[in-house]
């Protein structure tokens, strides 16, 4: 599992919609979550440090962990299908509780734990953003990430190793790939 960053949640677009971002820190790239607009308003408050003068359903289930188990081990954001994100409350009995991302955000801000999630789940939602971008987009600066030459593109060094295949073998050399010129042609 890779640790990621959270980055509050955002309204993006005319429309508003609300966006929380996690930072996979490793390949500086954005998980971009997608909210409801009821808990990405909960989610934003606990962001606020704001507090309910009554226990709020986070705060029930909070106490109820905290009275009737062990405790939760780990959040991780433990699979993606057709754009949407399953979590899992992993417990330190070694039960695990399927849960929605945005829950599973919002306990992680009540309990401290940081969300983690599979490498394969971040090579098939996380997107790159510039620094710049993510400064005049959402107002945070994001960490650069250290340049890892024998990092894969895509996230999976076999896919990139067959797709390099695929293109060499349509004729595609490095040159055309860099924009490099090419002594040898004649166009």
């Amino acid at each position: 599992m890779v640790p990621l960053t959270y980055y509050g949640v955002h309204s993006v677009g005319p429309e508003n919609f609300l966006c929380a971002l996690l930072h996979w820190e490793e390949r500086g790239r954005i998980v971009p979550v997608w909210i409801p607009p009821i808990e990405g308003a909960r989610l934003a408050a606990r962001d606020a440090m704001w507090e309910s003068d009554r226990p709020d359903t986070y705060d029930l289930m909070v106490s109820i962990i905290e009275q009737s188990t062990q405790g939760v081990k780990a959040i991780e954001i433990s699979s993606y299908y057709h754009g949407t994100f399953v979590a899992t409350l992993e417990m330190e009995d070694g039960e695990e509780i399927d849960a929605r991302l945005s829950d599973a955000l919002v306990l992680s801000t009540i309990l401290d734990l940081p969300i983690e999630a599979d490498e394969t789940v971040l090579s098939q939602a996380s997107i790159w953003i510039s620094g710049e971008d993510a400064r005049d987009q959402f107002g945070i600066d994001l960490p650069v990430a250290k340049e890892d030459d024998s990092a894969s593109a895509s996230g999976d060094a076999q896919a990139d190793a067959d797709f390099e295949s695929l293109m060499r073998s349509l004729g595609v050399d490095e040159a055309d790939i860099s924009g490099e010129s090419n002594d040898n042609d004649e166009t």
